[in-house]
């Protein structure tokens, strides 16, 4: 069952808002469509926190570039560069050297750009709101909305939280946003018949956050704010995939050929050093021999060619409008056989 609010608040909840008539809601929220006094918008924010999505801690560039270097392949790289300095190969450890640069430097310039673009998110959360309070209607910062607050809508607004709509005068709002339609929807005040598990765009007396008023004029009292909007959960539902530590099929396959190259350099490394002290051959030499056979044996341009061809296929697809964050999810892509998604183009992850 759909609940907006804090645990901690139970004056603030109210469950599916969407089946209740604004009576009912405003007595849950207790507030009237006077609004509230400033004093108890000063409690209230400070139990609820501000009306903004919550700042998620990102990693220092620094970490980024060096997490760059936790790939199989690159740490074969790194330990067959430091192989080739104990053997006083300098040249072939400077080559590896670059290979790996060349590599992690490509990779990190293109994440970074790709974050940019995805910050673009941020955009659909409005600056400044119009509400009631006390029976006077001003302009404030959205943030400081919080539950209970009358907020007025009027034409091109961008909703600023989750609303009950109590008043309307032929308004209707753009959820795109949230459906994927692009489309004008009617919203009235009546409360829906219903069982509490229809989808948001679906709930035509509900006004959320980050969608845009496209007709008329209305009133709304905050059901939801911040991280509680439906726009709060998909945001946290993005950020909860990006921290999922799941392998594309192409990251799979480089580090099941990292496995089987290092497997195979020291069962090589292991007999022709075997072989060489059963001939009573000096054992330096011999070690020698089998550890630059081995590094010999490491493919040092493929990481470069992986990611160069990742990194141009990123290119291409943002001339698509398409955003890729992980270059690894380019390939992704193209091993997909079939694509199932709705009327809309959503396409949702199945478990």
């Amino acid at each position: 069952m759909e609940m907006y609010g804090r645990p901690d608040d139970s004056p603030f909840l109210v469950h599916t808002p969407h089946l209740r008539d604004t009576e009912y809601v405003f007595n849950m929220l207790r507030s009237t469509v006077q609004g509230l006094s400033n004093s108890e918008v000063v409690s209230r924010l400070m139990k609820v926190g501000a009306n903004k999505l919550p700042a998620t801690k990102k990693p220092s560039n620094l970490w980024k570039f060096l997490m760059q270097f936790t790939e199989p392949l690159v740490i074969m790289l790194l330990v067959s560069c430091l192989v080739s300095i104990l053997i006083s190969e300098f040249a072939d450890a400077i080559g590896i050297l670059i290979a790996i640069c060349i590599v992690n430097i490509v990779g990190f310039v293109q994440q970074q750009k790709s974050e940019k673009s995805a910050e673009a998110l941020k955009r659909f959360v409005t600056h400044q709101s119009k509400v009631i309070r006390g029976g006077i209607q001003k302009e404030i910062d959205s943030t400081e909305l919080v539950p209970g607050d009358i907020v007025v809508l009027t034409l091109g607004d961008r909703v600023p939280a989750d609303l009950r709509i109590f008043e309307s005068v032929d308004l209707s709002i753009e959820q795109e946003i949230l459906s994927g339609e692009k489309k004008n929807i009617y919203k009235y005040s009546e409360p829906m018949d219903g069982d509490g598990s229809e989808a948001a765009w679906e709930r035509n007396n509900m006004a959320y956050m980050g969608t845009i008023v496209t007709n008329g004029n209305g009133r709304g009292v905050t059901v939801g704010t911040g991280a509680n909007t439906e726009f709060g959960r998909i945001c946290s539902s993005v950020h909860n995939s990006e921290n999922e530590e799941t392998q594309t099929p192409l990251q799979e396959s480089m580090s099941q050929l990292a496995k089987q190259l290092s497997t195979i350099a020291c069962v090589v490394v292991a007999i022709i050093f075997l072989v060489g002290a059963l001939q009573g051959k000096p054992l330096l030499d011999m070690f020698t021999i089998a550890v630059s056979l081995a590094v010999a044996a490491i493919p040092e341009g493929l990481p470069i060619v992986v990611t160069v061809t990742l990194a141009l296929g990123v290119t291409r697809m943002s001339k698509k409008r398409a955003i890729i964050r992980v270059l690894p999810a380019v390939e992704a892509l193209g091993a997909a056989s079939v694509i199932c998604s709705d009327k809309t183009g959503t396409i949702t992850k199945m478990k």
